[in-house]
């Protein structure tokens, strides 16, 4: 199996005012944390697609000149040229998906039959996304700001839900009153 993880950097911090993904979080900065996570994990590639706002890393970037069509934009550049077996998409503001759930989703959806992975936590669905080469052509033809919602949605018959142990799939940094309760 061939994966390749997309760190979705590409957003306009809008609801932030500023920009979020290099706000501290203890040590590091938020999008540090992402991409750290992502290297120590099992995922053959990682690369980060940003906007807006460049980052300093050095794992492969790449630029998306239309961020401000929304997030399909960003997956479409980063699924550019890649031919392997599915697409981890990791969001670039999730500085709490640890390279522990990253490995079990790849370890899950190396043995699974189904097409998607996505982590749950008490019944309810969060991210990062695994997105099958099955889909990739779906992947490409969305528009606006969605990732792969609307393909989960469409083929839950072709989902493997994964059961982690802890709420860091849902936590996502938007604004000032959501990073400031983190800080705390």
């Amino acid at each position: 199996m061939y994966l390749r993880g997309i760190i979705l950097a590409g957003g306009c911090s809008s609801r932030m005012g500023e920009n979020k993904l290099m706000l501290k979080l203890g040590e590091n900065t938020i999008i540090s944390r992402v991409i750290e996570n992502a290297k120590a994990s099992k995922i053959e590639e990682v690369v980060l697609v940003y906007g807006k706002y460049d980052v300093d890393t050095d794992i492969i970037k790449i630029y998306n000149p239309d961020y401000e069509l929304g997030m399909s934009t960003s997956i479409k550049r980063g699924l550019e040229g890649f031919d392997g077996d599915g697409v981890m998409l990791i969001l670039g503001d999730m500085p709490f998906v640890s390279t522990e759930i990253i490995n079990r989703l790849y370890d899950e959806f190396s043995v699974s039959n189904k097409n998607i992975a996505a982590p749950i936590y008490k019944r309810k669905r969060g991210n990062p996304v695994i997105i099958g080469k099955k889909y990739f052509q779906e992947l490409l033809t969305n528009t606006g700001d969605k990732g792969a919602r609307d393909i989960i949605k469409n083929n839950a018959y072709d989902v493997e839900l994964i059961e982690v142990r802890n709420d860091g799939i849902f936590v996502d940094i938007d604004d000032k009153e959501s990073y400031k309760t983190l800080e705390a």
